[in-house]
């Protein structure tokens, strides 16, 4: 499992990183449901820990970003890694690990808002208004592009949305379920959404903002749709932006 977070969104998906690659201090990890890029050159620290709840232990490698913000979380959902993942605990941990000082500012994040800065926006109603368009989505199995987007790290999951469902134990928060793959959504937590296009033969791109006006999640249509599913998303696009 790769866990990327921001205040707002929460993005698990349970693959292997069957690929992994480098341009610099950036690199991806592909493999199956699990599309995560992350940028080294933000990330300050770094730790593992074995935890145990409900009855199984999860090794798990946590890596923050240069301001403590949780960057990227790394869980072996199979028992086939443990030795490995103890071996590599064991050549890299620090032996004198000092206390973590962090910086109060750590670059500009992965992706920005300025990307919507002229585009059509709405923030009226949003509490009922993006519990619809993400059903509108599961509804017409429409296959998106949704990236979940942190300081150092983004989350890519393209495929369908198979459920929505409101959460007990927190209010204003939605779990939404891939195939092997869930988001936690703070709905209570977006206070705006854009809409635009690169050109006007394009399909909408939707981004949401928090009240910091920081970019929580962008999300498209994959590319190549059938004509039925580009309609279906224009159509809940709409529905979405409309005043």
């Amino acid at each position: 499992l790769t866990l990327v977070r921001n205040d707002s969104f929460v993005a698990m998906p349970v693959g292997e990183f069957a690929e992994l690659s480098f341009e610099g201090p950036r690199g991806r990890g592909r493999g199956g449901p699990v599309d995560v890029r992350f940028d080294t050159s933000q990330w300050g620290s770094a730790f593992a820990s074995i935890d145990s709840s409900k009855g199984a232990t999860r090794r798990n490698i946590h890596f923050f970003d240069r301001c403590g913000t949780a960057a990227l979380q790394i869980v072996l959902w199979s028992k086939d890694g443990d030795s490995a993942f103890d071996e590599a605990v064991k050549d890299y941990a620090d032996p004198s690990p000092q206390p973590v000082s962090p910086d109060s500012d750590s670059g500009p994040g992965w992706q920005s808002a300025a990307d919507f800065a002229k585009a059509e926006d709405v923030s009226a109603e949003l509490g009922e208004r993006v519990p619809a368009f993400l059903q509108a989505i599961i509804d017409n199995e429409i296959t998106v592009d949704w990236r979940i987007p942190a300081r150092a790290s983004e989350e890519r999951y393209v495929g369908p949305l198979r459920n929505l469902r409101a959460r007990d134990d927190m209010e204003g928060w939605y779990d939404v379920g891939f195939p092997h793959f869930t988001t936690h959504v703070g709905i209570s937590d977006i206070v705006r959404c854009a809409c635009t296009k690169q050109t006007d033969a394009e399909s909408p791109l939707i981004g949401m903002m928090d009240a910091q006006d920081r970019l929580i999640c962008r999300i498209a249509i994959a590319s190549d749709p059938p004509p039925a599913a580009k309609d279906a998303w224009a159509r809940a696009c709409d529905t979405l932006m409309s005043a």
